[in-house]
């Protein structure tokens, strides 16, 4: 049935004016960029994993004022993303990331300035946070002093956003600059914080002035009926406003899913009318003007008036007159004038959007109306929303002509609408077919023998069948898998404006071009996957239909052969490059994109052997090189495309071995944390690497003994031995023309064990 296809807003919203008298600033956390640092928020850090200890000073609030700034870190995996009500605030933190082990308590700091004086005040905050505000100490302060008490009082506050709203705290405000401090408390594991604070002050100045009342559809002055839906307009002069500034409409904290009756008092609003003292729901509160349901009570009242009462102050009582209907129709524009805000369809019933002078009906189709001020008198109460057991027509049946013509037909309904605030009913009818068309025609209802007072139309046009969608070509026909988003021109015939497209049986926004091109844009997704997929263009009726499907190709990428590796190491451009002190050093590169290994060639300039090697990992050890010589070497990377290019090669040079230490040694020892100091002496042979002979010390620890090694290069390695007992490792290094060493020792055995020292040693003459 038609009486469900179209759904209007059941706040039915019209603009405000901002005053001069109210003042709004907001102040949110992650002022910057994610990584850096918030320089408006800083903090007095506390402990790891409980709230402060005693109660907060002013120095603690003048330390937290003066702390470091905040960090703006991304969302921990945990926490909720992001606030609904200000996507501009970020997470904040005492450290930089938000996975951390452990975070930290810490009592948050950020100024706010007040430009002028005021008389009343009210604290909007929304917010998240791990683990939770306050435990021990109260989790909110306005210069100082504890606010807002009725915060969250659970730890895991991070899995959602709250929202709070503290009034009558003018008395802890300033003119100038005032600071709002957060006490974030720790329970385990990272910590964080997300919010948004809004502060609103009004200077009350006179007391407010309503000066007309009307239709809130068709904003017509006159008689109200029960249940209608009723404008409340403050005087525009300045004076103290009607309502709050910003605007307040119904929504999930006024009214909670599923919202059964609409509240009586929004944003520090209520509507009372007298002399009966029944108050009316509220769907819409601002500065300037309320919307408000008549209420049902008021049947049969005489002396009737409304008055507003916003923050304890009310205004004049304005006089009304009361009548069993008066209906409004509501228009696009929500002025009471122009095209009506209806819906259309087509005689199959296929929804054809809003009526405009750009999408006109035509004869014969089908339109939903909003209507308010039908009188019914409903068995519910006051502010109900109408469910599918309370749906009620009004006191008697409306009557429709549309230009002049008796507008019904089969599908002809009406009734409160269901789903919204009692007092907004829902009408739907046929265009006559004998409708003049090509033309703005007039629209009127009327029930209980009350006719609407606004002037409203409908677009009618000529009735005429859309086409049917050809696509010929694609351009272009193809693309490559994991190719960024391109824009796809489709080339036919039949395309017009509600023209629809599907990729692979996926909706696409389609933009029209003319009626032989349309164009949509392929996402990353659409061409994430290789294949053929089907675009097909379909257009909606009277007439249209769908296009024959046309594949578009996702190609599989080519895979190309890596680029050379580079940062070749050790090694220089230049020979004989760095000298390196093994005989087999590690060679290693930096990882050559789309590589699956790497060909490494090592050439001894000396001789012009050469050594080969295929590797997968970005290293290898070269085999056992020569004393002395210079290296050439150089890397390619391969995958299952091929080689790819050489990098540049580099040179190094294994160091020259020691030959000539065999000989008497005479020199000193001194020992580190003792301060002890001796002279010693050696006798050594060396045999190839292989290093034998004697050592001689002047200290109480150990005499010396039989000495072994190995020599590298220019690295000695050795120990000292008496009967199995390894008594001190040594090491060092001998100097170039192989005169003298120098090097450490480490007592490992004995009543000295763990003594350590330095030692040198010289040739003997």
């Amino acid at each position: 049935m038609l009486k469900l296809m179209a759904r209007c807003c059941w706040v039915l919203l019209a603009g405000s004016a901002s005053l001069a008298i109210a003042q709004t600033v907001t102040v949110r956390s992650g002022n910057g960029i994610v990584g850096g640092r918030d320089s408006s928020v800083t903090f007095l850090l506390g402990p790891a994993d409980t709230d402060f200890s005693s109660s907060f000073t002013q120095a603690d609030f003048s330390d937290a004022q003066h702390g470091p700034a905040a960090f703006i870190i991304p969302p921990n995996p945990l926490w909720v993303p992001g606030l609904s009500a200000d996507p501009n605030a970020k997470w904040i933190g005492t450290s930089s990331s938000s996975s951390s082990v452990q975070g930290n308590t810490a009592l948050y700091a950020i100024s706010f300035t007040i430009p002028s004086t005021f008389s009343s005040a009210t604290l909007t905050l929304n917010y998240a946070v791990d683990d939770g505000l306050g435990t021990v100490q109260p989790g909110l302060y306005l210069n100082g002093q504890a606010v807002c008490q009725n915060l969250i009082a659970t730890t895991n506050q991070f899995v959602q956003e709250h929202t709070l709203t503290c009034t009558g705290i003018s008395a802890l405000l300033q003119v100038g600059t005032n600071w709002l401090y957060f006490d974030d408390v720790n329970a385990t594991g990272p910590a964080g914080l997300l919010f948004s604070a809004t502060i609103t002050t009004t200077d009350l100045g006179t007391l407010p002035t309503i000066t007309k009342v009307t239709n809130a559809a068709s904003y017509a002055t006159g008689p109200v009926s029960p249940g209608e839906i009723i404008s409340i307009f403050a005087d525009p002069s300045g004076s103290y406003p009607i309502g709050p500034t910003p605007a307040v409409g119904l929504n999930s904290a006024n009214c909670p899913s599923p919202c059964t009756n609409v509240p009586t008092t929004m944003g520090g609003v209520q509507v009372e009318f007298l002399p009966n003292g029944v108050y009316a729901p509220l769907t819409y509160v601002s500065a300037t003007q309320i919307n408000c349901v008549v209420p049902y009570e008021v049947q049969g009242v005489a002396n009737l008036s409304v008055e507003v009462k916003y923050l304890g102050q009310a205004s004049n009582a304005f006089v009304l007159q009361t009548a069993a209907t008066a209906p409004g129709i509501f228009t696009s524009n929500y002025s009471g004038t122009g095209t009506a805000a209806m819906g259309q369809y087509d005689t199959s019933g296929n929804y054809q959007g809003i009526n405009s002078s750009s999408n006109p009906a035509s004869p014969g189709w089908y339109l939903t109306l909003w209507v308010t001020g039908e009188g019914f008198i409903p068995s519910t109460a006051t502010g109900s929303v109408t469910s599918t057991t309370t749906v009620k027509p009004p006191l008697g049946p409306p009557t429709v002509l549309i230009d002049g013509l008796p507008a019904g037909g089969f599908y002809f309904y009406y009734a409160e609408a269901y789903g919204f605030v009692s007092g907004l009913m829902q009408v739907n009818v046929q265009i006559p077919t004998g409708i003049r068309t090509g033309q703005a025609d007039a629209i009127s209802l009327s029930i209980g023998g009350n006719a609407s007072q606004n002037g409203v139309t409908i677009s009618v046009g000529p009735l005429s069948f859309n086409p049917q969608p050809s696509v010929a070509s694609l351009s272009p026909s193809s693309g490559t898998a994991g190719s960024n988003p391109l824009v796809l021109t489709i080339n036919g015939s039949g395309f017009i404006a509600s023209s629809t497209v599907t990729f692979n049986g996926i909706l696409h926004s389609a933009s029209l071009v003319n009626s032989g091109q349309l164009n949509i844009t392929l996402t990353a997704s659409d061409l994430a996957t290789a294949g053929g997929f089907p675009v097909v263009v379909s257009n909606p009726s009277p007439g249209g239909g769908s296009s024959s499907p046309v594949n578009f190709s996702v190609l599989t990428a080519p895979v190309l052969v890596p680029p050379a590796p580079t940062g070749l190491s050790p090694g220089s451009t230049v020979p004989p490059g760095p000298t390196v002190g093994t005989l087999t050093p590690t060679l290693s590169w930096n990882t050559s994109p789309g590589a699956t290994g790497y060909t490494v060639v090592i050439i001894n300039t000396v001789t012009g052997n050469s050594a080969p090697a295929n590797v997968s990992a970005t290293s290898v050890v070269s085999p056992t090189l020569t004393y002395g010589d210079t290296y050439e070497w150089s890397v390619a990377a391969f995958n299952s495309s091929g080689l790819g290019p050489v990098a540049a090669p580099v040179y190094f040079t294994v160091a020259a071995g020691q030959t000539g230490l065999t000989g008497n040694w005479t020199g000193a020892w001194g020992s580190i944390p003792t301060g002890a100091f001796g002279t010693m002496s050696a006798t050594l042979v060396q045999t190839g690497t292989a290093l034998t002979g004697s050592i001689s010390l002047s200290s109480i620890c150990f005499p010396g003994g039989p000495l072994s090694g190995t020599v590298s290069g220019n690295a000695i390695n050795a120990t000292i031995t008496i009967s199995g007992f390894q008594l001190a490792a040594l090491d060092g290094t001998v100097s170039t023309d192989a005169s003298s060493i120098n090097g450490a020792y480490l007592v490992t055995y004995g009543s000295c064990t763990g003594d350590y020292g330095i030692y040198t040693l010289s040739r003997s003459k």
